[in-house]
């Protein structure tokens, strides 16, 4: 009977993916699916009552509140502001001054690149991967608009945020750089010179692909529409005429964050919000009384939503986890021929990728593997991390919480992005994953 819960947990996960096609949001598939894996998993032995059910789902919503629902809420503080102060306008002003001296094939090349640029600069600013987006997009939009780039390029955000300035780039305050932590003991800047391999492989990997694209997209003749005509309608507020800001003075700023965490070992939320207070202070010229209480309070609101979007993923995740078929999953991946450190991989690759969710697979499988996998990984404490961290490229999956929410933000659909989202997640995923093999064995582990 337990393949019976299991049949059902692969049902819902195939439902969940055609939902995020047909356009129905997370929020509301999520909720709705978890009654199908209980009802599966009600027909075996053992299985949760309804009640179980609800408190499961319950505790997992209520546990990754708990952890980030602040994070996320300073977060997009500190995207309202930057926004608003003009902060990241002028970043996007500066970069296409200098994309009009680069050489005419290499502009559009260079114009895609901004937007992977700015999630990694706000990712390793403090900017949770849920909120960047929102920092974002509006700067992005008038620059493809006007060079006439294909909107669904904005999909290679995910270079930025997902790929070496959350996974590899030594001190980055993001959240799948901190996942490991509880874990491994260890700080945000392990193993730097394995670190610094797989950086420059991300972003050379990344600058091919997007070359590719380009490419593909002249071939076919493809512009900013039609991909861009839904965010072509969006209306962003432009504020008031003001000088525009100075960026010699903005980007130390921007980047207090990782001085205060790294340098002085503050929390990240507290570090984001001195941050913030800095910000709102050194600004406060160009943020009357009436304007910065509305900054703050779009700021704040806008955090709720994408951690509202991870707990109900999470509870999703802990009922889809807790499922009696789900356990022989776990115990088929415990019980993989591989060395430590691959298990770690193989095992949060394949959860995260059907949960949707990486931060809710780390907890369920680190449980699993407990101190023992680690220890006899044969790797230091601080290449596990790392492992663990490239492992976080897995669970780019169509039901993924930030992906969603970012193509719900800038207008797109799963059917024109989704494919780049997997190369840039899973593909390359599965790269690094050879690469970190290939230098453990030549033993470059620190």
């Amino acid at each position: 009977m337990v393949y019976l819960s299991l049949f059902g947990i692969l049902l819902t996960i195939v439902l969940f993916v055609i939902a995020c096609f047909k356009g129905i949001p997370v929020t509301v598939s999520s909720v709705v699916l978890i009654f199908v894996i209980w009802l599966f998993s009600a027909l075996c032995p053992g299985g949760p009552s309804f009640v179980e059910m609800v408190g499961i789902f319950g505790g997992g919503v209520g546990n990754i509140m708990e952890k980030y629902l602040l994070l996320f809420m300073v977060s997009a503080l500190f995207g309202s502001i930057i926004n608003t102060t003009g902060i990241a306008s002028a970043l996007g002003r500066g970069y296409e001054s200098l994309v009009a001296r680069a050489p005419q094939g290499a502009r559009k090349l260079l114009a895609a690149a901004l937007v992977p640029v700015l999630n990694a600069l706000f990712i390793y600013s403090g900017i949770s991967v849920y909120v960047v987006v929102f920092a974002v997009v509006a700067v992005a939009r008038d620059l493809f608009k006007r060079m006439d780039i294909p909107w669904y390029m904005y999909s290679m955000s995910t270079i930025g945020s997902a790929t070496f300035a959350a996974i590899s780039l030594p001190g980055s305050p993001s959240v799948v750089n901190l996942a490991p932590i509880p874990y491994t003991g260890t700080t945000t800047a392990p193993a730097p010179v394995f670190s610094a391999i797989i950086t420059a492989e991300c972003i050379i990997l990344g600058v091919l692909y997007m070359q590719f694209t380009l490419k593909r997209a002249e071939r076919r003749g493809e512009g900013f529409l039609p991909s861009g005509a839904e965010i072509d309608k969006q209306v962003f507020a432009a504020g008031e005429e003001q000088e525009p800001v100075r960026l010699i003075y903005a980007l130390p700023l921007i980047l207090l964050p990782i001085v205060l965490m790294n340098a002085f070992s503050v929390p990240v939320v507290q570090a984001l919000l001195i941050t913030n207070l800095v910000l709102l202070i050194a600004y406060r010229k160009r943020l009357p009384l009436p304007r910065m209480r509305q900054t703050v309070i779009t700021g704040l609101e806008a955090g709720i939503r994408p951690a509202m979007t991870l707990g109900l993923m999470s509870g999703f995740a802990a009922v889809l986890t807790t499922a009696p078929g789900f356990e022989p999953v776990m115990d088929m991946l415990f019980a993989l021929p591989l060395p430590g450190y691959l298990k770690i991989v193989v095992m949060l690759g394949v959860v995260s990728f059907l949960i949707g969710n990486f931060n809710a697979a780390v907890p369920s499988c680190m449980e699993i593997l407990g101190p023992a996998t680690l220890l006899t990984s044969g790797l230091s404490m601080e290449m596990i991390h790392r492992m663990i961290t490239i492992s976080s490229l897995f669970c780019i999956s169509p039901h993924n919480s930030g992906l969603c929410n970012s193509i719900s933000v800038a207008k797109l659909t799963h059917r024109n992005t989704y494919l780049h989202y997997f190369m840039i997640g899973p593909g390359l995923g599965l790269i690094l994953v050879v690469s970190a093999c290939i230098l453990i064995r030549l033993g470059i582990v620190y």
